[in-house]
């Protein structure tokens, strides 16, 4: 067994044998519904600041809410390629607990922290971690509200 270190917490690493790039083909390949596949998205504000946004993976972003609870006037996807890879990541392989991640303002919606396990990539597109949700919490910078629908 693999395992991935993040600030002293171990996290088995399991293996898929091919990538994924969605919630829902990563969900299929793990025998998992939707919902518990964790959905990290890296947004882009009107400031000029970057947000890691954590989701169920059935679900979307509430834009209106999320502006609302950063007071900016607008708040949009980042760039998948360009600003991703300035954040040392890539589309598909947004993994919470990696520094550059972690080091941004994480927007965890309350949805997520429902469920007792949650799943989401290691970093890498063919592997995950599966994991209690409340260790986003363990972030100073993560702010809880309603960021989804």
């Amino acid at each position: 067994m693999k395992y991935m270190e993040f600030r002293g917490i171990l996290f088995p690493v399991y293996e898929l044998g091919y990538n994924v790039y969605s919630c829902a083909d990563a969900a299929t390949a793990k025998g998992i519904s939707t919902s518990e596949e964790l959905k990290t998205l890296v947004l882009r504000a009107s400031n000029g600041l970057f947000y890691a946004l954590h989701i169920p993976g059935d679900k979307r972003a509430n834009f209106k809410a999320i502006k609302r609870k950063l007071n900016v006037h607008d708040i949009f996807l980042a760039d998948k390629v360009e600003d991703l890879k300035k954040l040392g990541t890539m589309h598909g392989a947004v993994c919470p607990f990696t520094e550059s991640i972690w080091n941004l303002v994480n927007l965890v919606s309350k949805d997520v922290l429902d469920a007792p396990k949650v799943s989401t990539n290691s970093g890498k597109l063919n592997s995950y971690i599966i994991f209690d949700p409340r260790e986003l919490l363990k972030n100073p910078l993560s702010i809880v509200g309603k960021f989804s629908k």
